[in-house]
């Protein structure tokens, strides 16, 4: 369980038990620290579709993000600067009323594919929970941004 230890707007910070530190803007994990693989780095080349989750209902999008990975150690050798994932959006009405379920799957070269998942509040367009990837050879992290 992750407390959250300071908000500016949309960026939010995170610390967790053993010292993991993530770092969200809106409902995605953009940096993490004390990961054995950490994200120090996420950028869009060009909008991110995740800003306007209910317009995915409509059509699909994609979108390309260039992250920057380091080992634990940020040893130069471990980092790796630019990795391009090329991502497709989607998104459906849940099971739930008033729950969008966002799709995002991604693939990027030398990584295994990706696929995060948002479950949107549909009055607000807000990310509520999300389960996405942070970083190679890691299980997704569950986030809940409603408490």
């Amino acid at each position: 369980t992750a407390a959250l230890i300071h908000t500016q707007g949309q960026r939010r910070l995170w610390r967790a038990p053993g010292g993991v530190v993530v770092a969200t803007d809106g409902g995605r994990v953009v940096a993490s620290s004390g990961l054995p693989t950490m994200i120090m780095a996420t950028r869009f080349d060009g909008p991110d579709p995740l800003a306007d989750p209910r317009s995915l209902l409509e059509r699909s999008a994609e979108a390309r993000r260039l992250v920057d990975l380091s080992g634990a150690a940020r040893d130069p050798a471990s980092m790796r600067f630019g990795i391009a994932f090329d991502c497709r959006l989607r998104a459906a009405r849940t099971d739930q009323e008033g729950v969008i379920l966002v799709e995002e799957r991604c693939r990027a070269s030398g990584l295994s594919p990706v696929t995060n998942l948002f479950w949107v509040d549909e009055a607000s367009g807000q990310v509520a929970q999300a389960e996405q990837w942070v970083g190679p050879g890691l299980g997704p992290m569950r986030l809940d941004f409603t408490e």
